[in-house]
């Protein structure tokens, strides 16, 4: 058998100097609290409807 495993290799000689820079942007994906009283009230008016 043999000992070279080619995807260790692989990565052992892996240059990260080739890799491009990236801007990461957060995102705020969070409701706002109008948003969050706005459907506590629409589902009270559905609750009422039934």
């Amino acid at each position: 058998m043999c000992d070279v495993n080619p995807v260790k290799e692989e990565v052992e000689n892996f240059n990260t100097k080739k890799l491009k820079k990236t801007v990461t942007e957060e995102k705020n994906i969070l409701p706002s609290n109008k948003d969050i009283d706005q459907e506590k009230a629409e589902q009270q008016r559905q609750q009422q409807g039934k």
